[in-house]
Protein backbone atom coordinates (compact mmCIF):
# COMPACT_ATOMS: atom_id res chain seq x y z
CA UNK A 1 0.00 0.00 0.00
CA UNK A 2 1.09 3.53 -0.84
CA UNK A 3 0.70 6.07 2.12
CA UNK A 4 0.00 9.57 0.99
CA UNK A 5 -0.17 12.92 2.65
CA UNK A 6 -0.86 15.88 1.45
CA UNK A 7 -0.89 14.89 -2.32
CA UNK A 8 2.89 13.05 -2.10
CA UNK A 9 4.13 9.87 -1.42
CA UNK A 10 5.84 9.37 1.94
CA UNK A 11 9.33 8.42 2.07
CA UNK A 12 10.45 4.65 3.07
CA UNK A 13 6.57 3.23 3.37
CA UNK A 14 6.99 1.14 0.57
CA UNK A 15 9.47 -0.98 -1.74
CA UNK A 16 12.23 -2.29 0.09
CA UNK A 17 12.68 -0.38 2.89
CA UNK A 18 9.44 -2.18 4.18
CA UNK A 19 10.79 -5.74 2.73
CA UNK A 20 14.54 -5.55 4.72
CA UNK A 21 15.20 -5.19 8.24
CA UNK A 22 18.65 -4.62 9.79
CA UNK A 23 19.85 -7.29 12.36
CA UNK A 24 19.49 -4.46 15.51
CA UNK A 25 16.00 -4.38 14.86
CA UNK A 26 15.02 -7.67 14.37
CA UNK A 27 17.00 -8.16 17.35
CA UNK A 28 14.99 -5.72 19.13
CA UNK A 29 11.86 -7.12 17.65
CA UNK A 30 12.15 -10.56 18.81
CA UNK A 31 13.93 -9.74 22.02
CA UNK A 32 16.54 -11.89 21.80
CA UNK A 33 20.49 -11.86 22.65
CA UNK A 34 23.19 -12.15 19.02
CA UNK A 35 23.90 -15.71 20.36
CA UNK A 36 20.26 -16.60 20.70
CA UNK A 37 19.36 -14.81 17.41
CA UNK A 38 22.12 -16.00 15.70
CA UNK A 39 21.20 -19.96 16.74
CA UNK A 40 17.78 -19.34 16.28
CA UNK A 41 18.37 -18.44 12.62
CA UNK A 42 20.70 -21.05 11.80
CA UNK A 43 17.87 -23.63 13.46
CA UNK A 44 15.68 -22.22 11.14
CA UNK A 45 17.49 -21.46 8.15
CA UNK A 46 17.13 -17.96 7.81
CA UNK A 47 20.47 -16.06 6.42
CA UNK A 48 20.93 -12.67 5.85
CA UNK A 49 20.41 -11.26 2.74
CA UNK A 50 21.99 -8.40 0.32
CA UNK A 51 18.80 -6.19 -0.72
CA UNK A 52 19.78 -4.11 -4.48
CA UNK A 53 19.92 -0.80 -3.09
CA UNK A 54 21.20 -0.31 0.70
CA UNK A 55 20.54 3.26 1.18
CA UNK A 56 16.60 2.34 0.32
CA UNK A 57 17.06 -0.64 2.68
CA UNK A 58 18.38 1.14 5.43
CA UNK A 59 15.96 3.81 5.29
CA UNK A 60 18.49 6.43 3.90
CA UNK A 61 21.96 5.43 5.79
CA UNK A 62 23.86 3.30 3.86
CA UNK A 63 26.09 2.14 6.19
CA UNK A 64 27.21 -1.31 6.44
CA UNK A 65 24.53 -3.26 8.24
CA UNK A 66 23.28 -6.82 8.06
CA UNK A 67 19.59 -7.30 6.44
CA UNK A 68 17.02 -9.73 6.68
CA UNK A 69 13.95 -10.24 4.49
CA UNK A 70 10.82 -8.73 7.15
CA UNK A 71 8.87 -11.75 6.56
CA UNK A 72 11.66 -13.92 8.25
CA UNK A 73 11.46 -12.00 10.77
CA UNK A 74 7.84 -12.04 11.19
CA UNK A 75 7.83 -15.72 10.52
CA UNK A 76 10.36 -16.11 13.81
CA UNK A 77 7.87 -14.25 16.39
CA UNK A 78 5.62 -17.47 16.60
CA UNK A 79 8.77 -19.84 17.43
CA UNK A 80 8.34 -21.93 20.66
CA UNK A 81 12.26 -22.28 20.66
CA UNK A 82 12.15 -18.13 21.97
CA UNK A 83 10.11 -19.35 24.86
CA UNK A 84 12.37 -22.41 25.28
CA UNK A 85 15.80 -20.44 24.97
CA UNK A 86 13.57 -17.56 27.84
CA UNK A 87 12.93 -20.22 30.67
CA UNK A 88 16.72 -21.93 29.73
CA UNK A 89 17.99 -18.39 30.91
CA UNK A 90 15.97 -18.14 34.02
CA UNK A 91 17.40 -21.67 34.83
CA UNK A 92 20.71 -20.64 34.46
CA UNK A 93 20.20 -17.38 36.52
CA UNK A 94 18.90 -19.35 39.29
CA UNK A 95 21.68 -21.68 39.38
CA UNK A 96 23.91 -18.78 39.76
CA UNK A 97 22.19 -17.74 42.38
CA UNK A 98 22.10 -21.17 44.50
CA UNK A 99 25.91 -21.77 43.68
CA UNK A 100 26.70 -18.26 44.64
CA UNK A 101 24.74 -19.13 48.27
CA UNK A 102 26.29 -21.99 48.20
CA UNK A 103 22.91 -23.73 48.70
CA UNK A 104 23.82 -27.44 47.46
CA UNK A 105 20.63 -28.51 47.69
CA UNK A 106 18.94 -25.89 45.94
CA UNK A 107 21.42 -26.05 43.50
CA UNK A 108 20.82 -29.68 42.68
CA UNK A 109 16.66 -28.82 42.63
CA UNK A 110 17.06 -26.63 40.29
CA UNK A 111 19.24 -28.73 38.33
CA UNK A 112 17.09 -31.57 37.76
CA UNK A 113 14.39 -29.10 36.09
CA UNK A 114 16.83 -27.86 33.26
CA UNK A 115 14.49 -27.11 30.21
CA UNK A 116 15.37 -29.35 27.58
CA UNK A 117 13.62 -28.60 23.56
CA UNK A 118 13.33 -31.07 20.56
CA UNK A 119 13.83 -30.15 17.08
CA UNK A 120 11.71 -32.50 15.20
CA UNK A 121 8.90 -29.72 14.47
CA UNK A 122 12.26 -27.89 12.37
CA UNK A 123 12.83 -31.11 10.93
CA UNK A 124 9.83 -31.24 9.31
CA UNK A 125 8.94 -27.95 8.52
CA UNK A 126 12.73 -27.76 6.11
CA UNK A 127 12.25 -30.79 4.91
CA UNK A 128 8.71 -31.89 4.14
CA UNK A 129 9.46 -34.72 1.95
CA UNK A 130 12.25 -37.72 2.79
CA UNK A 131 14.06 -37.56 -0.33
CA UNK A 132 14.80 -33.46 0.49
CA UNK A 133 15.91 -35.09 3.45
CA UNK A 134 18.80 -37.05 1.23
CA UNK A 135 19.22 -34.23 -1.14
CA UNK A 136 20.76 -32.00 1.93
CA UNK A 137 22.91 -34.76 3.65
CA UNK A 138 26.44 -33.35 2.20
CA UNK A 139 26.98 -31.00 4.53
CA UNK A 140 25.63 -32.90 7.52
CA UNK A 141 27.15 -35.56 7.43
CA UNK A 142 30.73 -33.78 6.49
CA UNK A 143 29.84 -31.85 9.89
CA UNK A 144 29.16 -35.08 11.67
CA UNK A 145 32.18 -37.11 10.80
CA UNK A 146 34.15 -33.96 12.03
CA UNK A 147 32.60 -33.76 15.07
CA UNK A 148 32.88 -37.92 16.43
CA UNK A 149 36.89 -37.34 15.77
CA UNK A 150 37.14 -33.57 17.88
CA UNK A 151 38.54 -33.42 21.73
CA UNK A 152 35.93 -32.64 24.08
CA UNK A 153 36.20 -29.20 25.18
CA UNK A 154 34.06 -26.48 27.17
CA UNK A 155 32.61 -25.71 23.70
CA UNK A 156 32.51 -29.20 22.43
CA UNK A 157 30.66 -31.54 25.17
CA UNK A 158 31.28 -35.19 25.29
CA UNK A 159 27.03 -35.82 24.77
CA UNK A 160 27.45 -34.21 21.17
CA UNK A 161 30.66 -36.00 20.44
CA UNK A 162 29.16 -39.42 21.63
CA UNK A 163 25.66 -38.91 19.72
CA UNK A 164 27.59 -37.83 16.52
CA UNK A 165 29.64 -41.13 16.28
CA UNK A 166 27.18 -43.38 16.68
CA UNK A 167 25.27 -41.56 14.08
CA UNK A 168 29.04 -42.10 11.74
CA UNK A 169 28.71 -46.13 12.60
CA UNK A 170 25.12 -46.52 11.67
CA UNK A 171 25.76 -44.84 8.58
CA UNK A 172 28.76 -46.34 7.33
CA UNK A 173 26.80 -50.01 8.34
CA UNK A 174 24.05 -48.43 6.35
CA UNK A 175 26.01 -48.03 3.30
CA UNK A 176 27.56 -51.26 3.79
CA UNK A 177 24.48 -52.98 3.79
CA UNK A 178 22.86 -51.25 0.77
CA UNK A 179 25.87 -51.52 -1.62
CA UNK A 180 25.30 -47.74 -2.30
CA UNK A 181 28.87 -46.51 -2.97
CA UNK A 182 29.75 -45.00 -6.42
CA UNK A 183 32.71 -43.35 -6.18
CA UNK A 184 35.83 -42.47 -3.98
CA UNK A 185 38.53 -40.05 -4.21
CA UNK A 186 42.02 -39.74 -1.35
CA UNK A 187 43.03 -36.54 -1.45
CA UNK A 188 45.32 -34.35 0.91
CA UNK A 189 42.39 -32.97 2.75
CA UNK A 190 40.58 -36.66 3.23
CA UNK A 191 38.44 -39.11 1.78
CA UNK A 192 35.69 -38.35 -0.72
CA UNK A 193 32.69 -40.87 -0.75
CA UNK A 194 29.81 -40.64 -3.31
CA UNK A 195 26.75 -42.61 -2.66
CA UNK A 196 23.46 -43.02 -4.33
CA UNK A 197 20.71 -43.93 -2.40
CA UNK A 198 16.87 -43.58 -3.34
CA UNK A 199 17.64 -41.75 -6.86
CA UNK A 200 19.84 -39.14 -4.82
CA UNK A 201 23.55 -38.52 -5.05
CA UNK A 202 24.89 -38.11 -1.63
CA UNK A 203 28.91 -36.41 -1.48
CA UNK A 204 30.82 -36.21 2.09
CA UNK A 205 34.01 -35.43 2.92
CA UNK A 206 36.37 -37.49 5.59
CA UNK A 207 39.35 -36.19 7.32
CA UNK A 208 42.65 -38.28 7.54
CA UNK A 209 42.45 -39.97 10.76
CA UNK A 210 45.60 -38.15 12.77
CA UNK A 211 44.94 -36.54 16.07
CA UNK A 212 42.53 -33.58 15.76
CA UNK A 213 43.31 -29.94 18.24
CA UNK A 214 40.98 -27.62 18.76
CA UNK A 215 41.89 -24.60 16.73
CA UNK A 216 41.05 -20.70 18.63
CA UNK A 217 40.39 -18.93 15.63
CA UNK A 218 37.49 -21.39 14.73
CA UNK A 219 34.40 -20.75 15.91
CA UNK A 220 32.84 -24.09 17.78
CA UNK A 221 29.57 -22.40 18.89
CA UNK A 222 28.27 -21.76 15.65
CA UNK A 223 29.34 -25.37 14.20
CA UNK A 224 28.16 -26.83 17.08
CA UNK A 225 24.73 -25.09 16.44
CA UNK A 226 24.53 -26.44 13.04
CA UNK A 227 25.62 -29.74 14.29
CA UNK A 228 22.92 -30.29 16.82
CA UNK A 229 19.96 -29.74 13.99
CA UNK A 230 22.38 -32.30 11.49
CA UNK A 231 21.81 -34.77 14.20
CA UNK A 232 18.37 -34.62 14.46
CA UNK A 233 18.70 -34.54 10.86
CA UNK A 234 20.08 -37.83 10.66
CA UNK A 235 18.37 -39.50 13.43
CA UNK A 236 15.21 -39.53 11.67
CA UNK A 237 16.85 -40.06 8.40
CA UNK A 238 18.90 -43.56 9.63
CA UNK A 239 15.50 -44.46 11.35
CA UNK A 240 13.56 -44.34 7.69
CA UNK A 241 16.32 -46.11 6.04
CA UNK A 242 16.78 -48.69 8.51
CA UNK A 243 12.98 -49.42 8.80
CA UNK A 244 12.78 -48.85 4.83
CA UNK A 245 15.01 -51.75 4.45
CA UNK A 246 13.40 -54.27 6.87
CA UNK A 247 16.31 -53.82 9.36
CA UNK A 248 16.32 -53.33 13.08
CA UNK A 249 16.86 -50.04 14.30
CA UNK A 250 19.28 -49.01 16.61
CA UNK A 251 21.21 -51.65 15.38
CA UNK A 252 22.89 -52.40 18.61
CA UNK A 253 19.89 -53.86 21.77
CA UNK A 254 20.04 -51.33 24.37
CA UNK A 255 18.45 -53.63 26.44
CA UNK A 256 21.39 -56.56 25.69
CA UNK A 257 23.68 -57.44 28.70
CA UNK A 258 26.93 -55.28 29.35
CA UNK A 259 29.49 -57.88 27.35
CA UNK A 260 26.90 -58.35 24.93
CA UNK A 261 26.83 -54.41 24.33
CA UNK A 262 30.51 -54.18 24.24
CA UNK A 263 31.08 -57.08 21.62
CA UNK A 264 28.49 -55.09 19.15
CA UNK A 265 29.40 -52.05 19.60
CA UNK A 266 33.05 -53.47 18.93
CA UNK A 267 31.96 -54.77 15.83
CA UNK A 268 29.68 -52.11 14.63
CA UNK A 269 32.35 -49.28 15.09
CA UNK A 270 35.01 -52.07 13.34
CA UNK A 271 32.17 -51.91 10.30
CA UNK A 272 32.33 -55.84 10.49
CA UNK A 273 28.52 -56.64 11.88
CA UNK A 274 25.65 -57.97 10.19
CA UNK A 275 22.57 -55.64 10.60
CA UNK A 276 20.12 -57.49 11.80
CA UNK A 277 16.34 -57.84 10.16
CA UNK A 278 12.89 -57.72 11.54
CA UNK A 279 12.12 -60.47 9.69
CA UNK A 280 13.25 -62.98 7.02
CA UNK A 281 12.72 -62.60 3.29
CA UNK A 282 13.17 -63.80 0.20
CA UNK A 283 13.68 -62.65 -3.23
CA UNK A 284 12.72 -64.63 -6.23
CA UNK A 285 14.82 -62.86 -9.06
CA UNK A 286 14.91 -65.96 -11.20
CA UNK A 287 11.00 -66.05 -11.20
CA UNK A 288 10.61 -62.05 -12.30
CA UNK A 289 12.98 -63.49 -15.27
CA UNK A 290 11.21 -66.41 -16.35
CA UNK A 291 8.27 -63.83 -15.87
CA UNK A 292 9.96 -61.59 -18.44
CA UNK A 293 11.01 -64.10 -21.01
CA UNK A 294 7.74 -65.47 -21.39
CA UNK A 295 5.67 -62.21 -21.56
CA UNK A 296 8.07 -61.33 -24.14
CA UNK A 297 8.32 -57.93 -23.04
CA UNK A 298 11.50 -55.69 -24.58
CA UNK A 299 11.51 -52.98 -22.14
CA UNK A 300 10.78 -55.65 -19.29
CA UNK A 301 13.58 -57.57 -20.87
CA UNK A 302 16.26 -54.07 -20.96
CA UNK A 303 15.00 -53.07 -17.48
CA UNK A 304 16.40 -56.51 -16.39
CA UNK A 305 19.38 -56.57 -18.05
CA UNK A 306 20.82 -52.83 -16.60
CA UNK A 307 19.86 -54.37 -12.96
CA UNK A 308 21.71 -57.23 -13.85
CA UNK A 309 25.16 -54.81 -14.70
CA UNK A 310 24.26 -53.00 -11.85
CA UNK A 311 24.05 -55.67 -9.45
CA UNK A 312 27.55 -57.33 -10.80
CA UNK A 313 29.04 -53.51 -10.39
CA UNK A 314 27.87 -53.65 -6.66
CA UNK A 315 29.79 -56.81 -6.16
CA UNK A 316 32.89 -56.33 -8.00
CA UNK A 317 34.53 -57.94 -4.29
CA UNK A 318 32.53 -60.93 -4.62
CA UNK A 319 34.73 -63.66 -2.97
CA UNK A 320 37.95 -61.96 -1.96
CA UNK A 321 38.97 -62.24 1.19
CA UNK A 322 41.45 -59.36 1.93
CA UNK A 323 43.82 -58.80 4.81
CA UNK A 324 44.51 -55.25 5.77
CA UNK A 325 47.99 -54.51 7.06
CA UNK A 326 48.44 -52.28 9.95
CA UNK A 327 50.04 -49.04 8.37
CA UNK A 328 47.19 -49.09 5.87
CA UNK A 329 43.73 -47.07 6.64
CA UNK A 330 41.67 -49.58 7.76
CA UNK A 331 38.11 -47.88 7.79
CA UNK A 332 37.93 -46.28 4.02
CA UNK A 333 39.35 -50.08 3.01
CA UNK A 334 36.81 -51.73 5.38
CA UNK A 335 33.78 -49.54 3.89
CA UNK A 336 34.76 -50.42 0.63
CA UNK A 337 35.75 -53.23 0.27
CA UNK A 338 32.48 -54.80 2.32
CA UNK A 339 30.10 -52.65 0.67
CA UNK A 340 31.00 -54.01 -2.78
CA UNK A 341 30.71 -57.53 -1.61
CA UNK A 342 34.46 -58.74 -0.15
CA UNK A 343 35.38 -59.51 3.05
CA UNK A 344 37.94 -57.94 5.29
CA UNK A 345 40.33 -58.37 8.19
CA UNK A 346 43.21 -57.17 10.40
CA UNK A 347 45.53 -57.99 13.38
CA UNK A 348 43.08 -58.98 16.12
CA UNK A 349 45.77 -57.25 18.24
CA UNK A 350 45.53 -53.96 17.19
CA UNK A 351 41.64 -53.52 16.58
CA UNK A 352 38.93 -55.44 17.58
CA UNK A 353 36.65 -57.44 14.72
CA UNK A 354 38.90 -59.35 13.06
CA UNK A 355 37.65 -62.46 11.59
CA UNK A 356 40.47 -63.97 9.66
CA UNK A 357 44.53 -64.74 9.90
CA UNK A 358 46.73 -63.53 7.76
CA UNK A 359 47.89 -66.66 7.27
CA UNK A 360 44.70 -68.62 6.82
CA UNK A 361 44.85 -70.07 2.84
CA UNK A 362 41.31 -68.47 2.73
CA UNK A 363 42.99 -65.09 2.45
CA UNK A 364 42.96 -63.82 -1.40
CA UNK A 365 44.27 -60.50 -1.01
CA UNK A 366 46.76 -58.58 1.46
CA UNK A 367 46.82 -55.17 1.19
CA UNK A 368 50.06 -53.23 1.79
CA UNK A 369 52.03 -50.23 2.18
CA UNK A 370 55.54 -51.21 2.11
CA UNK A 371 58.09 -51.78 -0.59
CA UNK A 372 58.00 -55.37 0.06
CA UNK A 373 55.07 -58.25 0.77
CA UNK A 374 55.38 -61.26 2.54
CA UNK A 375 54.90 -63.95 -0.12
CA UNK A 376 52.38 -67.01 -0.36
CA UNK A 377 51.14 -68.66 -2.68
CA UNK A 378 47.59 -68.02 -4.34
CA UNK A 379 47.86 -64.57 -2.66
CA UNK A 380 48.29 -61.36 -3.97
CA UNK A 381 50.17 -58.59 -2.22
CA UNK A 382 48.35 -54.93 -3.71
CA UNK A 383 48.89 -51.60 -2.61
CA UNK A 384 45.87 -49.56 -1.09
CA UNK A 385 45.36 -48.02 -4.15
CA UNK A 386 44.19 -50.73 -6.21
CA UNK A 387 40.91 -50.69 -3.88
CA UNK A 388 39.80 -46.82 -4.78
CA UNK A 389 40.79 -47.05 -8.48
CA UNK A 390 38.92 -50.31 -8.83
CA UNK A 391 35.49 -48.45 -6.83
CA UNK A 392 35.73 -46.04 -9.24
CA UNK A 393 36.07 -47.76 -12.57
CA UNK A 394 33.54 -50.14 -11.29
CA UNK A 395 35.32 -52.98 -11.94
CA UNK A 396 38.93 -54.85 -10.79
CA UNK A 397 41.99 -53.49 -12.11
CA UNK A 398 44.54 -55.38 -12.62
CA UNK A 399 46.97 -56.27 -10.11
CA UNK A 400 50.42 -55.78 -11.84
CA UNK A 401 50.46 -52.11 -11.49
CA UNK A 402 49.82 -52.55 -7.90
CA UNK A 403 52.71 -54.60 -6.47
CA UNK A 404 54.45 -53.79 -3.43
CA UNK A 405 57.38 -51.69 -4.44
CA UNK A 406 56.34 -50.35 -8.04
CA UNK A 407 55.22 -46.97 -9.24
CA UNK A 408 51.72 -46.27 -9.44
CA UNK A 409 49.45 -45.23 -12.00
CA UNK A 410 47.96 -41.89 -11.21
CA UNK A 411 45.14 -41.59 -8.91
CA UNK A 412 41.84 -39.59 -10.95
CA UNK A 413 39.42 -37.85 -9.39
CA UNK A 414 35.98 -40.02 -10.36
CA UNK A 415 34.33 -36.18 -9.80
CA UNK A 416 34.54 -34.46 -13.45
CA UNK A 417 32.03 -34.27 -15.62
CA UNK A 418 31.84 -35.55 -19.20
CA UNK A 419 32.55 -32.41 -20.61
CA UNK A 420 35.46 -31.50 -18.49
CA UNK A 421 39.15 -32.14 -19.28
CA UNK A 422 40.20 -36.11 -19.20
CA UNK A 423 43.60 -36.67 -18.90
CA UNK A 424 45.01 -39.69 -21.22
CA UNK A 425 45.72 -41.79 -18.24
CA UNK A 426 42.07 -42.02 -17.55
CA UNK A 427 40.91 -43.98 -21.15
CA UNK A 428 44.24 -45.87 -20.50
CA UNK A 429 42.93 -47.39 -16.84
CA UNK A 430 39.31 -47.55 -18.18
CA UNK A 431 41.00 -50.07 -21.06
CA UNK A 432 42.44 -52.32 -18.44
CA UNK A 433 39.26 -52.17 -16.40
CA UNK A 434 37.29 -53.75 -19.21
CA UNK A 435 40.14 -55.65 -19.63
CA UNK A 436 41.25 -54.83 -23.50
CA UNK A 437 44.61 -53.60 -24.08
CA UNK A 438 45.18 -49.41 -23.50
CA UNK A 439 48.31 -49.71 -26.23
CA UNK A 440 51.24 -49.01 -24.31
CA UNK A 441 54.84 -49.31 -25.64
CA UNK A 442 53.44 -47.05 -28.27
CA UNK A 443 55.56 -44.18 -27.41
CA UNK A 444 58.70 -46.93 -26.26
CA UNK A 445 58.40 -48.26 -30.12
CA UNK A 446 58.74 -44.34 -31.08
CA UNK A 447 61.37 -43.73 -29.05
CA UNK A 448 63.22 -47.02 -30.30
CA UNK A 449 62.34 -46.16 -33.70
CA UNK A 450 63.89 -42.07 -33.34
CA UNK A 451 67.03 -43.83 -31.77
CA UNK A 452 68.04 -46.38 -34.59
CA UNK A 453 67.17 -43.01 -36.97
CA UNK A 454 69.72 -41.04 -35.15
CA UNK A 455 72.09 -43.99 -35.12
CA UNK A 456 71.92 -44.41 -38.77
CA UNK A 457 72.08 -41.18 -39.61
CA UNK A 458 75.48 -40.99 -37.06
CA UNK A 459 77.13 -44.08 -38.48
CA UNK A 460 76.01 -43.59 -42.44
CA UNK A 461 77.63 -46.69 -43.60
CA UNK A 462 74.55 -48.77 -43.21
CA UNK A 463 72.09 -46.56 -44.73
CA UNK A 464 72.23 -45.48 -48.64
CA UNK A 465 70.36 -42.62 -50.58
CA UNK A 466 67.96 -44.55 -51.84
CA UNK A 467 66.81 -46.19 -48.78
CA UNK A 468 66.54 -42.40 -47.39
CA UNK A 469 64.48 -41.36 -50.32
CA UNK A 470 62.12 -44.12 -50.23
CA UNK A 471 61.79 -43.12 -45.79
CA UNK A 472 61.08 -39.30 -46.74
CA UNK A 473 58.33 -40.83 -49.63
CA UNK A 474 56.72 -42.50 -47.22
CA UNK A 475 56.48 -39.88 -44.78
CA UNK A 476 55.03 -37.93 -47.09
CA UNK A 477 52.75 -40.55 -48.13
CA UNK A 478 51.68 -40.76 -44.72
CA UNK A 479 50.97 -37.10 -44.40
CA UNK A 480 48.99 -37.06 -47.73
CA UNK A 481 46.62 -39.40 -46.68
CA UNK A 482 46.34 -37.57 -42.86
CA UNK A 483 45.43 -34.17 -44.89
CA UNK A 484 43.14 -36.11 -47.20
CA UNK A 485 41.07 -37.06 -43.97
CA UNK A 486 41.37 -33.97 -42.73
CA UNK A 487 40.08 -32.73 -46.37
CA UNK A 488 37.21 -35.57 -46.55
CA UNK A 489 35.65 -33.21 -43.32
CA UNK A 490 32.51 -31.51 -44.72
CA UNK A 491 32.55 -27.58 -43.02
CA UNK A 492 29.17 -27.25 -44.61
CA UNK A 493 27.72 -29.00 -41.50
CA UNK A 494 29.26 -26.82 -38.83
CA UNK A 495 28.26 -23.60 -40.77
CA UNK A 496 24.63 -25.02 -40.99
CA UNK A 497 24.53 -25.41 -37.63
CA UNK A 498 26.12 -22.12 -36.56
CA UNK A 499 23.37 -20.85 -38.76
CA UNK A 500 21.07 -22.54 -37.07
CA UNK A 501 21.48 -21.09 -33.82
CA UNK A 502 22.03 -17.87 -34.65
CA UNK A 503 18.36 -18.08 -36.36
CA UNK A 504 16.71 -19.36 -33.41
CA UNK A 505 18.72 -16.88 -31.46
CA UNK A 506 17.14 -14.00 -33.53
CA UNK A 507 13.98 -15.60 -33.27
CA UNK A 508 13.82 -15.46 -29.51
CA UNK A 509 11.18 -12.57 -28.63
CA UNK A 510 11.51 -12.83 -24.54
CA UNK A 511 14.68 -10.68 -23.32
CA UNK A 512 14.78 -13.25 -20.13
CA UNK A 513 15.04 -16.40 -22.43
CA UNK A 514 17.35 -14.41 -24.41
CA UNK A 515 19.85 -13.48 -22.04
CA UNK A 516 19.77 -16.91 -20.25
CA UNK A 517 20.68 -18.21 -23.90
CA UNK A 518 23.28 -16.03 -24.09
CA UNK A 519 24.93 -16.92 -20.59
CA UNK A 520 24.33 -20.58 -21.18
CA UNK A 521 26.27 -20.21 -24.64
CA UNK A 522 29.27 -17.92 -22.64
CA UNK A 523 29.24 -20.77 -20.26
CA UNK A 524 30.13 -23.35 -22.87
CA UNK A 525 32.51 -20.95 -24.33
CA UNK A 526 34.09 -20.96 -21.62
CA UNK A 527 34.64 -24.14 -20.36
CA UNK A 528 36.06 -25.26 -24.13
CA UNK A 529 38.40 -22.71 -23.60
CA UNK A 530 39.20 -24.63 -20.22
CA UNK A 531 39.54 -27.54 -21.59
CA UNK A 532 41.64 -26.48 -24.56
CA UNK A 533 43.89 -24.71 -22.49
CA UNK A 534 44.63 -28.07 -20.25
CA UNK A 535 45.12 -29.94 -23.44
CA UNK A 536 47.22 -28.22 -25.09
CA UNK A 537 49.17 -27.81 -21.84
CA UNK A 538 49.65 -31.85 -21.44
CA UNK A 539 50.65 -31.93 -24.70
CA UNK A 540 53.51 -29.90 -24.55
CA UNK A 541 54.17 -31.87 -21.40
CA UNK A 542 54.15 -34.57 -23.30
CA UNK A 543 56.64 -33.53 -26.02
CA UNK A 544 58.75 -31.82 -23.60
CA UNK A 545 59.33 -35.71 -21.38
CA UNK A 546 59.59 -37.44 -24.79
CA UNK A 547 62.46 -35.18 -26.16
CA UNK A 548 64.44 -35.42 -22.48
CA UNK A 549 63.80 -38.72 -22.50
CA UNK A 550 65.31 -39.01 -25.99
CA UNK A 551 68.14 -36.87 -25.42
CA UNK A 552 69.27 -39.03 -22.40
CA UNK A 553 68.90 -42.43 -23.84
CA UNK A 554 71.17 -40.69 -26.67
CA UNK A 555 73.71 -39.08 -24.38
CA UNK A 556 73.86 -42.90 -22.36
CA UNK A 557 74.83 -44.18 -25.55
CA UNK A 558 77.24 -42.15 -26.43
CA UNK A 559 78.74 -42.32 -23.06
CA UNK A 560 78.74 -46.38 -23.43
CA UNK A 561 80.56 -46.48 -26.91
CA UNK A 562 83.38 -43.93 -25.53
Amino acid sequence: MVYKKHGMQQKYKAGEATQYISRKHARKKLQLTLADFRRLCILKGIYPREPKNRKKAGKGAASNRTYYFMKDIQFLLHEPLIDKFRSHKAFLKKMRKAEGRRDWDKADQVRATRPNYKLDHLVLERFPSFNDALRDLDDALTMIFMFARIPKSSTVHAELIENCRRLKFEWLNYCIHAQCVKKVFVSIKGYYYQVEIQGETITWMVAHEFAQEHNEDVDYRVMRTFTEFYTAVLSFTMYRLYTGANLKYPPIALDAEEAKGNSQQADMEALTMELRKTKQDEENEDDIEALAAAAEDVNLQKAIEVEKLEREQRNIFKGIKAFISRECPRAPLALLIRSLGGEVSWDGELYPGATFEMDDDCVTHLIIDRPTAPQKLGRLAVQPQWVFDSVNFKAQMPTDDYVPGQELPPHLSPFVKENDYHPPEHDILQAKARGEDPGLGQEDSDFSEDEDSGDSEEEGAEDSQPAKKAKISSEMAKREVKQAKLDKKDPKIDVIDAEQRKLSKAAQTNKKRKRLLERIETGERRQKGRVDKLTAKRVKIDADSKTKKAESKKANKKAGKV
